[in-house]
C-alpha cells in the first residue's frame, strides 16, 4: 500500500500527530518520536525522515542509516529505562511511511496481572479483602 505524502500523519506534521507523540530527536535520517500513551513507559516511534513506504525502497546506504538511528534510540531508552526487552514493530498498514514501533516490556508488569487476575478473577468480591481494600 502506498501513501500520499499529503495525508501522511508524518509528513504533514499536524495537530494529530502533536495529540499522539512528542518529537524528542532529530537523527541523521530520521525522527524520533515519544508516545504521550505510556502503558509501556518509554515506548517511542522511529519514522524516516522523507516519505518512504518501505525499507526495501531505500538505498543501502540509507537503510544502514535508518537501522542504526533504531538501534541509537532503542540504546538510549534501555539506559533510561531498562526495560527487559525492546519489541519492534514495523507494520505499515494503515499508514506506509516507513516507521517503527519501538515498545518496551517490564516483566515486572507481567508478574503484577498475574497476580490481580488470580487474586479478582478467582475469588468471588464478597470473600476476597484484598478486592475489599483496592476495589476501584
Amino acid at each position: 500500500m502506498k501513501s500520499d505524502p499529503k495525508e501522511c500523519l508524518y509528513c504533514q506534521n499536524n495537530e494529530t500527530l502533536h495529540n499522539l507523540m512528542i518529537e524528542i530527536a532529530q537523527l541523521s535520517v530520521s525522527r524520533v518520536f515519544l508516545f504521550k500513551e505510556q502503558t509501556y513507559r518509554g515506548r517511542c516511534l522511529v519514522s524516516y525522515k522523507d516519505h518512504v513506504n518501505d525499507l526495501n525502497e531505500l538505498s543501502d546506504e540509507d537503510r544502514n542509516a535508518f537501522m542504526a538511528d533504531v538501534a541509537r534510540v532503542t540504546r538510549a531508552m534501555q539506559k533510561a529505562f531498562q526495560p527487559e526487552k525492546i519489541n519492534y514493530g514495523a507494520y505499515s498498514d494503515k499508514l506506509s511511511h516507513l516507521h517503527f514501533h519501538l515498545a518496551p516490556k517490564y516483566y515486572f508488569y507481567k508478574y503484577i496481572f498475574k497476580f490481580y487476575f488470580k487474586y479478582f478473577i478467582t475469588f468471588p468480591e464478597n470473600n476476597n479483602p484484598f478486592f475489599k481494600i483496592y476495589y476501584f
